[in-house]
């Protein structure tokens, strides 16, 4: 389990875990290069990593923006595309 905490605007990041350091890295590039936590769920691993947080902070993050009403119009859309 990890507390990531991210402001792009003073460009200051926060990472409370075990072996934190391990994410520094990837932390440190995503607040250099202004990204976007969905940006940066998106990157694949080749074996499992400490760094995988950011991808689960990521589908955290997607979940709480799929309101009901979104995903009706999501459902109806898709629907209209078959």
């Amino acid at each position: 389990m990890a507390l990531i905490e991210a402001h792009h605007m003073g460009g200051d990041c926060l990472i409370v875990a075990a072996h934190a350091g391990e994410l520094l890295g990837e932390a440190s590039v995503a607040v250099t290069r202004r990204m976007r936590l969905g940006t940066i769920g998106q990157v694949m691993y080749p074996y499992p990593t400490k760094a995988e947080a950011f991808r689960k902070a990521s589908d955290i993050w997607r979940r709480e923006k799929l309101t009901p009403l979104v995903r009706r119009v999501f459902t109806t859309w898709l629907r209209m595309l078959r």
